[in-house]
């Protein structure tokens, strides 16, 4: 089976917000074809103006087949909430896509439920 689901990623991105809320939200910035949330994890440092960052966009999950990049996406994400690694989020603001496509993540399939590929 396929490592990490898209129910793996969607409780992934659901959970570090609520135990980061400080540094993480979690938004959906559209749906899918078959109508699945697409995540958006934002993680920064909100006590520091967004204008004075540059911003990182990180996305994963283009092919539903290849499932190292949704988890690489989550894994990112969890590695900048580490404390020794907030520091980054002063500096930076971190837009994370870990499932670009939710539909070729659950179906296994490496273009999207209409058969395109996202990239």
């Amino acid at each position: 089976m396929v490592r990490p689901r898209y129910e793996e990623i969607m409780a992934g991105c659901e959970s570090l917000a609520e135990h980061h809320s400080s540094l993480v939200a979690f938004d959906e910035i559209g749906r899918s074809e078959e109508g699945r949330p697409i995540p958006l994890l934002t993680v920064t440092d909100p006590e520091y103006p967004i204008s004075d960052k540059s911003v990182f966009l990180l996305t994963g999950g283009h092919h539903g087949s290849e499932e190292t990049g949704r988890a690489v996406a989550l894994a990112f994400a969890r590695w900048l909430v580490e404390p020794q690694n907030i520091l980054h989020c002063k500096r930076q603001a971190f837009l994370i896509i870990p499932c670009v496509n939710p539909d070729g993540a659950e179906l296994n399939t490496y273009h999207n439920a209409r058969d395109v590929n996202v990239s």
